[in-house]
């Protein structure tokens, strides 16, 4: 894959914000929130070949590509913010309130530029939804089996991350 492209490093950089730095290990309800839960309801709408109403995919396109827009945005609204926050100095009586709020900073940059790949991959799939309508490949249906599937998991980590990122900015800005 082209450098260009490759997304690998912020959906790594995003999963590991699931960290506990006190515990020094993942935080197991954070897993199971963003990723398991997810993965359980895109396996039950599979195995129940669930369908997506069109008027459900015409409101997740319109939703998806508000949310790009939007964390766009805050991504811009992360990195004014970056340099407001000092660079922390050992000596310097707030030196772990500084250390935090930089962690904090760069958690929720990792987490929005995920969000809006994730916003970016819903948008996708649902305007792949609307295209392969129906499409039976040596007899199976591509939009119960792959895409509705995907489509439920992206919707739901996409709302958890976005709770989180919400959650975060909103203690980062009473913070500063």
């Amino acid at each position: 894959m082209s450098n260009k492209i490759n997304v690998f490093a912020i959906l790594k950089g995003n999963f590991n914000t699931l960290y506990n730095v006190d515990k020094e290990m993942y935080s197991v309800m954070d897993i199971l929130t963003f990723y398991v839960l997810p993965l359980s309801v895109a396996y039950l709408a599979f195995s129940s070949d669930y369908v997506i109403s069109k008027d459900v995919i015409n409101q997740l396109v319109n939703a998806s590509a508000l949310l790009s827009g939007l964390l766009l945005n805050l991504l811009i609204l992360i990195f004014g913010l970056k340099d407001k926050l000092k660079q922390p100095k050992l000596d310097d009586p707030e030196y772990g309130e500084i250390t935090l709020k930089r962690t904090i900073m760069k958690e929720l940059y990792f987490n929005v530029c995920s969000a809006s790949l994730t916003a970016l991959f819903l948008l996708c799939f649902s305007i792949f939804n609307t295209v392969t309508s129906n499409t039976i490949v040596l007899g199976f249906n591509v939009d119960t089996g792959i895409i509705n599937p995907v489509i439920i998991f992206l919707s739901i980590h996409l709302l958890m991350s976005f709770l989180m990122i919400t959650k975060r900015t909103y203690k980062l800005l009473l913070s500063i």
